[in-house]
Parts: structure tokens; C-alpha cells; sequence
């Protein structure tokens, strides 16, 4: 049986971030403000959102593109990237 998305919890979230608490879906707001993918690559570089809930934004954007460059990964300009989804480019 799947299980039922919590009450409050954006489709979105819930299924892109599976297995994280209901608590952990909402803090994941908080990285969506920076971009909508955001959560996502946050989630990858500590292993789960939940683990980033207690760091800064300036230490979660640290460990963000630490994370990237280690993975090969050229680091992204992830609030640059929020800007231009909300148009503000």
C-alpha cells in the first residue's frame, strides 16, 4: 500500500523527495524559496533533507556545492536559477 501524502504537503515534494518525514517536507519550503530543484540536490548532498534542517542557508549552499564538485559536477548558481524560474531575470 503507498503511502498517503500528508495533509499540506505538495504533490511535487512528496514525491520527489520520498521517504522523508511529513516534518522534513515542509522544512524543504525553506530550499524551494532558493529554487524549485533545490530540495532535491539538497536532499543528495547531505543524504536527506532532514539532515540540512538545523544548518544555515549559507552552510546548506556550502555543502551544496561541495557536494557538486566532488560529484564532477560544475557547482550551480542555484538562486540565480530560482530568479529566472520566477521571472525575475
Amino acid at each position: 500500500m503507498t503511502p498517503k501524502r500528508p495533509a499540506g504537503v505538495p504533490a511535487a515534494q512528496w514525491y520527489e523527495l520520498p521517504g522523508e518525514s511529513e516534518d522534513a517536507l515542509r522544512h524543504s519550503e525553506r530550499f524551494r524559496q532558493v529554487a524549485n530543484r533545490y530540495p532535491s540536490r539538497v536532499a543528495e548532498a547531505y543524504g536527506g533533507i532532514k539532515r540540512a534542517m538545523r544548518d544555515t542557508d549559507e552552510q546548506v549552499a556550502a555543502t551544496v556545492a561541495e557536494w557538486e564538485r566532488k560529484q564532477g559536477l560544475e557547482p550551480r548558481d542555484w538562486p540565480a536559477i530560482g530568479a529566472a524560474e520566477r521571472n525575475e531575470t
